[in-house]
């Protein structure tokens, strides 16, 4: 019989049992371990085999010229590349996307290429050697053609003449183009650096980071179609290279190279930098004759002066000078002295050579006035005869030099839409030769509207970028064929269109029309019960002694910011928005608001001696 303590013993298992049961869960544990090892080798391989980056590369059909601007390509207007003449670019290129001050103009079975500055105007005839400069012959080879009815010019001399750039890749068929000032983002390829961060964003980028940069083991990184390192290869780059940053998303750059567009891996871009064209149009060779064209300094403004200017109405003669009397604090007067007259391009002249000697004993600038006479027809003819436009522009510079003037106010209204292109190019062309002459140019604009002859046919923009000053004629809101009375020029219409007008045109160069005159609203009932509504032009001189006894009546309009009276005489009211010295306050002080360069006055003879007062003493703290 055994003991208690025995049994209990033998139960237990002995020293080398339990280093046996040890070495078996050791083993095991080796097992599963080799199984997940093998496991996560095979679900690895498995993984990179179906998630490994894309080689395929994208097959490109030859490499035909496309221009690329803005980062696009475009579609509809391609360059050509010439053995004779290097890299022709269409014009219509350049009118339609860079908006370059070019014109093409057919006639006698010849067709020219314009360039337009405010310092010249530079002209070739398409397909030959011929080149003038402010219309005189210049030495000057500017490569052009026509294929296919379109006008071609050398990329070469768009570069030097307007700083625009063509840069050509031959591997790619690509011209990429950068205009002069444009800024965009640039940087240069690296290798993949590994990311960095919170323990998240490492844990859900590093994969992505470990197949990216198994891209670079040669150093290189593929530009893709799609933001995937599935997607196909667009081309491979060098690392070190710059490209154009574009865009991203997801940790993809999109970015152009080479005139083409594609993704890179976010780990694969280095530091970004912005880089603005160059501005600078002329290389030492570009135009060697230009010292000939040097312009005289136009005569205004003077340092910190703002313009103060008022029209004379001229009808069959100019005024005695000396009936005139003082105009204190007047800078300029603009006499309206020169009409277009015939098809030839000749012009009605009223010109008085006293009156401009009164002036300038006066210490005041003259700018002569030049108007289509308002004749849409003949204007039209004139301007579209390339013979006849010149012709206005020479005339127009001989009466300047004639009568010793200071510059030239062009006021062409009533112009058909169609004619607008040509109108600016009017303009363009007399501009640079009326600077050479150290002539001041300014222009006649009126508010933006939707009527096609009155206001549409400015190009505003672009003629703010020619001439020295334009003149806004803030004023004929209601005009005298109006069908309802009102202001003729209230101020809260002055100030919303001059606001519209500050998105085309500067500050700096715009000037405010103001009104010396107002309408007398006659509105009668007829038979019929019908309202009729007549007006006539009077101004403030004549309305402040002729209506002086019904001053009790006038109210103030707030809407308006005006005067106003309204009054019954017989059958018919009369109804008055007055022009006098709070209107011409408020438009002094919209003046000092929107920093705008001065004051336009139509016109002389119509105020009261304290308004030039008034406009002398807002001078004073305009900045």
């Amino acid at each position: 019989m055994c003991n208690e303590r025995s049994v209990k013993y033998s139960l237990m298992p002995s020293r080398s049992a339990r280093t046996n049961l040890r070495d078996r869960h050791v083993v095991w544990m080796l097992v599963i371990a080799w199984f997940a090892a093998s496991a996560v080798f095979i679900f690895g391989a498995v993984l990179w085999r179906t998630t490994r980056p894309n080689t395929d590369v994208v097959a490109r059909e030859g490499t035909p010229l496309r221009l690329v601007y803005d980062d696009q390509v475009v579609p509809d207007l391609e360059p050509i590349l010439s053995s004779e003449n290097g890299l022709l670019i269409p014009v219509d290129f350049l009118l339609d996307y860079l908006e370059s001050p070019v014109y093409i103009e057919e006639e006698d079975d010849a067709t020219y290429l314009v360039w337009s500055t405010p310092a010249f105007f530079l002209e070739t005839q398409v397909g030959e050697p011929q080149s003038w400069i402010n219309e005189d012959p210049a030495e000057l080879l500017a490569p052009s053609v026509v294929l296919e009815g379109a006008v071609y010019v050398a990329a070469d001399f768009v570069t030097r003449l307007t700083a625009t750039k063509f840069e050509h890749h031959s591997e790619t068929g690509r011209v990429m183009v950068d205009p002069p000032g444009q800024p965009h983002i640039e940087a240069e390829l690296r290798a993949p650096v590994a990311p960095h961060g919170t323990v998240a964003h490492v844990v859900g980028e590093l994969w992505d980071w470990l197949r990216s940069a198994s891209e670079d083991e040669n150093e290189t990184v593929a530009l893709r179609l799609h933001p995937t390192l599935q997607s196909p290869v667009v081309m491979t780059l060098p690392v070190g290279e710059r490209v154009r940053i574009v865009g991203g998303e997801d940790g993809w750059t999109r970015v152009n190279s080479r005139g083409l567009d594609g993704y890179v891996h976010s780990a694969s871009i280095g530091e970004q930098h912005v880089v603005v064209s160059s501005t600078q149009p002329w290389s030492e060779e570009g135009l060697p004759e230009m010292s000939q064209w040097s312009q005289r300094q136009p005569g205004m403004p003077l340092s910190g002066e703002r313009i103060n200017l008022v029209w004379e109405q001229v009808g069959h003669m100019s005024p005695d000078p000396q009936s005139i009397g003082a105009l204190p604090g007047v800078n300029v007067v603009s006499p309206t002295w020169f009409h277009l007259a015939d098809e030839e391009g000749r012009l009605r002249n009223t010109a008085d050579y006293r009156y401009v000697k009164w002036a300038h004993e006066q210490n005041i600038r003259v700018w002569g006035l030049v108007s289509n006479s308002f004749d849409p027809d003949l204007t039209s003819k004139v301007l579209n005869s390339r013979e006849a436009r010149r012709a206005m522009i020479r005339n127009i510079l001989t009466y300047a030099e004639i009568y010793d003037l200071d510059g030239i106010n062009i006021d062409f209204e009533n112009v058909f839409y169609e004619d607008r292109d040509i109108f600016t190019q009017f303009v363009r062309e007399l501009v640079p030769l009326a600077h050479r002459q150290g002539l001041t140019m300014s222009i006649d604009i009126t508010m933006i509207s939707s009527s096609p002859t009155w206001s549409m046919f400015y190009d505003r923009r672009a003629l703010a970028e020619m001439v020295d000053y334009v003149m806004l004629m803030a004023y004929d809101e209601h005009y005298a064929a109006s069908p309802v009375a009102g202001s003729v020029s209230s101020l809260p219409w002055v100030e919303s269109g001059l606001r519209r007008i500050l998105e085309e045109v500067p500050a700096d160069k715009l000037v405010l029309g103001i009104p010396f005159y107002m309408r007398i609203w006659e509105e009668t009932t007829d038979s019929d019960g019908q309202k009729k509504v007549s007006s006539r032009a009077v101004g403030i001189r004549w309305f402040q002694e002729h209506y002086a006894d019904k001053a009790d009546a006038i109210e103030w309009d707030a809407e308006a910011g005006q005067h106003y009276l309204e009054y019954e005489e017989g059958d018919a009211k009369y109804r008055i928005w007055i022009e006098d010295g709070e209107s011409l306050q408020a438009r002094l002080a919209v003046v000092h608001k929107y920093g705008l360069a001065g004051v336009a006055a139509w016109r002389r003879g119509l105020e009261v001696p304290e308004t030039w007062e008034m406009i002398k003493d807002a001078m004073r703290w305009w900045p």
